[in-house]
Protein backbone atom coordinates (compact mmCIF):
# COMPACT_ATOMS: atom_id res chain seq x y z
CA UNK A 1 0.00 0.00 0.00
CA UNK A 2 1.46 3.33 -1.02
CA UNK A 3 1.89 5.92 1.70
CA UNK A 4 0.26 9.32 1.47
CA UNK A 5 2.48 12.03 0.05
CA UNK A 6 3.72 14.71 2.42
CA UNK A 7 3.11 18.43 2.20
CA UNK A 8 5.85 21.02 1.79
CA UNK A 9 6.65 20.83 5.52
CA UNK A 10 6.43 17.06 5.86
CA UNK A 11 2.82 16.79 7.05
CA UNK A 12 0.57 14.07 5.63
CA UNK A 13 -1.76 15.74 3.11
CA UNK A 14 -3.28 13.22 0.72
CA UNK A 15 -6.22 11.06 1.68
CA UNK A 16 -6.55 8.14 -0.76
CA UNK A 17 -4.22 5.24 0.04
CA UNK A 18 -4.04 2.97 -3.00
CA UNK A 19 -3.57 -0.81 -2.96
CA UNK A 20 -3.93 -3.64 -5.44
CA UNK A 21 -7.41 -4.66 -4.26
CA UNK A 22 -9.02 -1.48 -2.96
CA UNK A 23 -8.41 2.11 -1.93
CA UNK A 24 -8.74 3.43 1.60
CA UNK A 25 -9.94 6.98 2.17
CA UNK A 26 -8.45 9.24 4.82
CA UNK A 27 -9.59 12.84 5.34
CA UNK A 28 -7.28 15.66 4.34
CA UNK A 29 -4.88 16.41 7.17
CA UNK A 30 -5.97 19.52 9.01
CA UNK A 31 -2.31 20.62 9.21
CA UNK A 32 -2.11 20.68 5.42
CA UNK A 33 -5.35 22.68 5.13
CA UNK A 34 -4.04 25.05 7.80
CA UNK A 35 -0.86 25.54 5.76
CA UNK A 36 -2.96 26.40 2.69
CA UNK A 37 -5.10 28.84 4.66
CA UNK A 38 -1.98 30.46 6.13
CA UNK A 39 -0.44 30.84 2.67
CA UNK A 40 -3.58 32.64 1.42
CA UNK A 41 -3.53 34.96 4.42
CA UNK A 42 0.17 35.80 4.19
CA UNK A 43 0.81 35.87 0.46
CA UNK A 44 -2.57 36.32 -1.25
CA UNK A 45 -4.85 33.97 -3.13
CA UNK A 46 -3.02 34.19 -6.46
CA UNK A 47 0.49 34.00 -5.03
CA UNK A 48 3.18 31.53 -6.05
CA UNK A 49 3.19 30.15 -2.50
CA UNK A 50 -0.49 29.21 -2.67
CA UNK A 51 0.01 27.55 -6.06
CA UNK A 52 2.97 25.64 -4.63
CA UNK A 53 0.91 24.27 -1.74
CA UNK A 54 -1.87 23.29 -4.17
CA UNK A 55 0.66 21.43 -6.29
CA UNK A 56 1.52 19.29 -3.26
CA UNK A 57 -2.13 18.38 -2.88
CA UNK A 58 -2.45 17.65 -6.59
CA UNK A 59 0.57 15.32 -6.61
CA UNK A 60 -1.50 12.42 -5.28
CA UNK A 61 -5.05 11.19 -5.66
CA UNK A 62 -7.84 13.48 -4.44
CA UNK A 63 -11.56 12.72 -4.30
CA UNK A 64 -14.29 15.24 -5.20
CA UNK A 65 -14.92 15.53 -1.45
CA UNK A 66 -11.34 16.76 -1.02
CA UNK A 67 -11.66 19.25 -3.88
CA UNK A 68 -14.69 20.78 -2.16
CA UNK A 69 -12.69 20.98 1.09
CA UNK A 70 -9.89 22.85 -0.69
CA UNK A 71 -12.41 25.25 -2.25
CA UNK A 72 -13.95 26.03 1.13
CA UNK A 73 -10.48 26.74 2.50
CA UNK A 74 -9.53 29.01 -0.39
CA UNK A 75 -12.63 31.00 -1.28
CA UNK A 76 -15.13 33.31 0.41
CA UNK A 77 -18.82 32.80 -0.57
CA UNK A 78 -18.92 34.69 -3.88
CA UNK A 79 -15.73 33.11 -5.22
CA UNK A 80 -16.90 29.73 -3.93
CA UNK A 81 -20.10 30.10 -5.94
CA UNK A 82 -18.08 30.83 -9.05
CA UNK A 83 -15.89 27.80 -8.38
CA UNK A 84 -19.02 25.62 -8.14
CA UNK A 85 -20.28 27.04 -11.43
CA UNK A 86 -16.91 26.53 -13.11
CA UNK A 87 -16.46 22.94 -11.94
CA UNK A 88 -19.99 22.07 -13.03
CA UNK A 89 -19.28 23.58 -16.44
CA UNK A 90 -16.06 21.58 -16.83
CA UNK A 91 -17.75 18.38 -15.63
CA UNK A 92 -20.58 18.74 -18.15
CA UNK A 93 -18.06 19.12 -20.96
CA UNK A 94 -16.09 16.10 -19.77
CA UNK A 95 -19.23 13.95 -19.75
CA UNK A 96 -20.02 15.07 -23.29
CA UNK A 97 -16.52 14.12 -24.45
CA UNK A 98 -16.73 10.74 -22.70
CA UNK A 99 -19.50 9.66 -25.06
CA UNK A 100 -16.93 9.43 -27.85
CA UNK A 101 -14.67 7.02 -25.91
CA UNK A 102 -14.43 3.32 -26.65
CA UNK A 103 -17.16 0.98 -25.35
CA UNK A 104 -14.87 -0.55 -22.72
CA UNK A 105 -13.82 2.74 -21.16
CA UNK A 106 -15.36 3.16 -17.67
CA UNK A 107 -15.63 6.92 -18.21
CA UNK A 108 -18.44 6.33 -20.71
CA UNK A 109 -20.69 5.54 -17.74
CA UNK A 110 -19.72 8.65 -15.77
CA UNK A 111 -22.31 11.34 -15.08
CA UNK A 112 -21.89 14.87 -13.78
CA UNK A 113 -22.76 13.93 -10.19
CA UNK A 114 -19.93 11.39 -10.11
CA UNK A 115 -17.36 13.94 -11.29
CA UNK A 116 -18.59 16.53 -8.78
CA UNK A 117 -19.25 14.17 -5.88
CA UNK A 118 -22.85 15.33 -5.63
CA UNK A 119 -26.28 13.68 -5.72
CA UNK A 120 -25.85 9.97 -4.93
CA UNK A 121 -22.06 10.23 -4.84
CA UNK A 122 -21.34 12.48 -1.85
CA UNK A 123 -19.59 9.90 0.36
CA UNK A 124 -15.81 10.19 0.20
CA UNK A 125 -15.21 6.48 0.82
CA UNK A 126 -17.38 5.61 -2.20
CA UNK A 127 -15.57 8.18 -4.33
CA UNK A 128 -12.27 6.53 -3.39
CA UNK A 129 -13.62 3.36 -5.00
CA UNK A 130 -14.14 4.91 -8.44
CA UNK A 131 -12.20 3.45 -11.35
CA UNK A 132 -8.73 5.05 -11.58
CA UNK A 133 -9.51 6.81 -14.87
CA UNK A 134 -12.72 8.22 -13.35
CA UNK A 135 -10.86 9.36 -10.24
CA UNK A 136 -8.31 11.07 -12.45
CA UNK A 137 -11.03 12.91 -14.38
CA UNK A 138 -12.70 14.03 -11.14
CA UNK A 139 -9.41 15.46 -9.93
CA UNK A 140 -8.47 17.05 -13.26
CA UNK A 141 -11.75 18.93 -13.62
CA UNK A 142 -11.85 19.91 -9.95
CA UNK A 143 -8.29 21.25 -9.84
CA UNK A 144 -8.81 23.07 -13.14
CA UNK A 145 -11.84 24.80 -11.62
CA UNK A 146 -9.81 25.76 -8.55
CA UNK A 147 -6.99 27.27 -10.60
CA UNK A 148 -9.31 29.10 -12.99
CA UNK A 149 -11.25 30.59 -10.08
CA UNK A 150 -8.00 31.78 -8.52
CA UNK A 151 -6.97 33.37 -11.83
CA UNK A 152 -10.27 35.16 -12.19
CA UNK A 153 -10.38 36.27 -8.57
CA UNK A 154 -6.87 37.71 -8.51
CA UNK A 155 -6.29 39.79 -11.67
CA UNK A 156 -2.92 41.40 -12.06
CA UNK A 157 -2.59 44.98 -10.86
CA UNK A 158 -2.20 46.15 -14.45
CA UNK A 159 -5.84 45.20 -15.09
CA UNK A 160 -6.99 47.71 -12.51
CA UNK A 161 -5.25 50.58 -14.27
CA UNK A 162 -6.97 49.98 -17.63
CA UNK A 163 -9.81 52.50 -17.41
CA UNK A 164 -11.68 53.86 -20.42
CA UNK A 165 -11.17 57.59 -20.81
CA UNK A 166 -14.12 59.96 -21.03
CA UNK A 167 -13.56 60.56 -24.76
CA UNK A 168 -11.87 57.24 -25.56
CA UNK A 169 -13.71 54.98 -28.05
CA UNK A 170 -14.86 51.76 -26.42
CA UNK A 171 -13.20 49.73 -29.20
CA UNK A 172 -9.80 51.19 -28.33
CA UNK A 173 -10.33 50.50 -24.61
CA UNK A 174 -11.55 46.95 -25.31
CA UNK A 175 -8.55 46.20 -27.54
CA UNK A 176 -6.08 47.34 -24.92
CA UNK A 177 -7.86 45.41 -22.16
CA UNK A 178 -8.06 42.24 -24.26
CA UNK A 179 -4.37 42.34 -25.12
CA UNK A 180 -3.35 42.56 -21.46
CA UNK A 181 -5.75 39.85 -20.26
CA UNK A 182 -4.73 37.45 -23.04
CA UNK A 183 -1.10 37.70 -21.96
CA UNK A 184 -1.87 36.84 -18.34
CA UNK A 185 -4.85 34.44 -18.39
CA UNK A 186 -4.33 31.28 -20.43
CA UNK A 187 -7.69 29.55 -19.99
CA UNK A 188 -10.18 30.71 -22.66
CA UNK A 189 -13.25 30.53 -20.41
CA UNK A 190 -11.59 32.33 -17.51
CA UNK A 191 -10.29 34.95 -19.95
CA UNK A 192 -13.77 35.49 -21.41
CA UNK A 193 -15.37 35.95 -17.98
CA UNK A 194 -12.63 38.29 -16.81
CA UNK A 195 -12.93 40.45 -19.93
CA UNK A 196 -16.70 40.74 -19.52
CA UNK A 197 -16.32 41.73 -15.86
CA UNK A 198 -13.51 44.25 -16.39
CA UNK A 199 -15.13 45.81 -19.45
CA UNK A 200 -18.28 46.48 -17.45
CA UNK A 201 -16.52 47.81 -14.37
CA UNK A 202 -13.76 49.85 -16.05
CA UNK A 203 -15.63 51.51 -18.92
CA UNK A 204 -16.69 55.15 -18.75
CA UNK A 205 -20.09 56.35 -17.55
CA UNK A 206 -21.62 56.63 -21.03
CA UNK A 207 -20.72 53.08 -22.06
CA UNK A 208 -21.63 51.72 -18.64
CA UNK A 209 -25.14 53.15 -18.97
CA UNK A 210 -25.57 51.57 -22.41
CA UNK A 211 -24.18 48.16 -21.39
CA UNK A 212 -26.20 47.94 -18.19
CA UNK A 213 -29.40 48.82 -20.06
CA UNK A 214 -29.03 45.79 -22.33
CA UNK A 215 -30.32 42.38 -21.19
CA UNK A 216 -28.13 39.47 -20.20
CA UNK A 217 -24.37 39.05 -19.88
CA UNK A 218 -23.07 40.53 -23.09
CA UNK A 219 -19.93 39.15 -24.72
CA UNK A 220 -17.24 41.67 -25.51
CA UNK A 221 -18.20 41.78 -29.20
CA UNK A 222 -21.75 42.94 -28.39
CA UNK A 223 -20.45 45.55 -25.94
CA UNK A 224 -18.22 46.92 -28.69
CA UNK A 225 -21.14 47.02 -31.14
CA UNK A 226 -23.45 48.75 -28.67
CA UNK A 227 -20.91 51.38 -27.69
CA UNK A 228 -19.74 51.98 -31.27
CA UNK A 229 -22.81 54.19 -31.80
CA UNK A 230 -21.63 56.66 -29.19
CA UNK A 231 -20.34 59.96 -30.57
CA UNK A 232 -18.27 62.59 -28.79
CA UNK A 233 -21.36 64.81 -28.84
CA UNK A 234 -23.45 62.27 -26.96
CA UNK A 235 -20.68 61.87 -24.40
CA UNK A 236 -20.72 65.62 -23.88
CA UNK A 237 -24.49 65.57 -23.57
CA UNK A 238 -24.29 63.10 -20.70
CA UNK A 239 -21.74 65.31 -19.02
CA UNK A 240 -24.10 68.27 -19.35
CA UNK A 241 -27.05 66.36 -17.98
CA UNK A 242 -24.96 65.13 -15.05
CA UNK A 243 -23.81 68.67 -14.27
CA UNK A 244 -27.38 69.97 -14.37
CA UNK A 245 -28.76 67.15 -12.21
CA UNK A 246 -26.16 67.71 -9.51
CA UNK A 247 -26.51 71.51 -9.37
CA UNK A 248 -28.16 73.41 -6.55
CA UNK A 249 -31.41 75.37 -6.13
CA UNK A 250 -33.87 74.79 -8.96
CA UNK A 251 -31.44 72.51 -10.70
CA UNK A 252 -29.34 75.52 -11.74
CA UNK A 253 -25.57 75.74 -11.45
CA UNK A 254 -24.68 78.60 -9.16
CA UNK A 255 -21.27 79.94 -10.09
CA UNK A 256 -22.91 83.23 -11.01
CA UNK A 257 -22.18 84.32 -14.55
CA UNK A 258 -21.01 83.50 -18.02
CA UNK A 259 -17.39 84.00 -17.21
CA UNK A 260 -15.82 81.56 -19.65
CA UNK A 261 -16.70 79.22 -22.51
CA UNK A 262 -16.59 76.26 -20.13
CA UNK A 263 -18.58 77.83 -17.29
CA UNK A 264 -21.71 76.34 -15.86
CA UNK A 265 -23.82 79.40 -15.07
CA UNK A 266 -27.25 80.43 -13.95
CA UNK A 267 -28.55 83.82 -15.07
CA UNK A 268 -28.79 86.68 -12.66
CA UNK A 269 -32.56 86.74 -12.98
CA UNK A 270 -34.47 85.52 -9.94
CA UNK A 271 -36.70 82.46 -10.01
CA UNK A 272 -34.65 80.33 -12.32
CA UNK A 273 -36.63 77.34 -13.52
CA UNK A 274 -35.50 73.75 -13.52
CA UNK A 275 -32.52 73.48 -15.84
CA UNK A 276 -32.19 70.92 -18.55
CA UNK A 277 -29.99 70.32 -21.53
CA UNK A 278 -32.13 71.31 -24.46
CA UNK A 279 -30.16 70.46 -27.57
CA UNK A 280 -26.81 69.59 -28.92
CA UNK A 281 -25.71 71.46 -31.97
CA UNK A 282 -22.99 73.38 -33.66
CA UNK A 283 -22.30 77.04 -33.28
CA UNK A 284 -21.39 79.08 -36.34
CA UNK A 285 -17.82 78.85 -35.14
CA UNK A 286 -17.97 75.07 -35.06
CA UNK A 287 -17.80 74.48 -31.30
CA UNK A 288 -20.18 71.99 -29.72
CA UNK A 289 -22.38 73.19 -26.87
CA UNK A 290 -25.50 72.27 -24.96
CA UNK A 291 -28.08 74.76 -23.72
CA UNK A 292 -30.72 74.67 -21.09
CA UNK A 293 -33.06 77.54 -20.31
CA UNK A 294 -36.40 78.19 -18.69
CA UNK A 295 -37.95 80.03 -21.56
CA UNK A 296 -37.16 83.70 -22.06
CA UNK A 297 -34.00 84.52 -23.98
CA UNK A 298 -31.91 87.55 -24.69
CA UNK A 299 -29.48 86.83 -27.47
CA UNK A 300 -26.24 88.73 -27.85
CA UNK A 301 -23.78 88.62 -30.67
CA UNK A 302 -21.53 86.03 -29.06
CA UNK A 303 -23.98 83.89 -27.20
CA UNK A 304 -27.17 83.48 -25.27
CA UNK A 305 -28.12 84.92 -21.91
CA UNK A 306 -31.27 83.26 -20.67
CA UNK A 307 -33.55 83.67 -17.69
CA UNK A 308 -32.55 80.15 -16.85
CA UNK A 309 -29.40 78.18 -17.13
CA UNK A 310 -26.54 77.91 -19.52
CA UNK A 311 -24.26 74.92 -19.56
CA UNK A 312 -21.56 75.29 -22.15
CA UNK A 313 -18.92 72.80 -23.29
CA UNK A 314 -17.47 75.06 -25.92
CA UNK A 315 -17.83 78.58 -27.25
CA UNK A 316 -21.23 79.92 -26.14
CA UNK A 317 -23.85 80.19 -28.85
CA UNK A 318 -27.54 80.92 -29.33
CA UNK A 319 -29.84 78.16 -28.15
CA UNK A 320 -32.10 76.88 -30.90
CA UNK A 321 -34.61 75.61 -28.39
CA UNK A 322 -35.22 75.65 -24.67
CA UNK A 323 -36.84 73.35 -22.21
CA UNK A 324 -39.75 75.66 -21.52
CA UNK A 325 -40.74 76.95 -18.13
CA UNK A 326 -41.04 74.26 -15.44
Amino acid sequence: MAGAAASSEGRQAFPVLQSVTHNTYQPLAWQALAELCDAVRKYGLGSAKVMQVLSYFNANLLTPFDIWSLARTLFPPVKYDFFEYKWTQLAVRAVERNVTLGPGDPRRMVNTDMLLGTGNYTRADEQAGFEPSVQEQCQQTGMAALVQTIQLATPQESFVTIIQGVDEPFLSFAGWLTAVVEKQVSDPEARKLMLQSLARSNCNAVCKGIIEALPGDLPMSQMVEACARITPSSQQMVAVATAVQTSHGYGCPTDGGYSSPTSRACSRAAGCGCCCAARLGRSPGGATAAMGCSGQEETGQKGTEAYGCLVSLGTMWKAESCCGRV
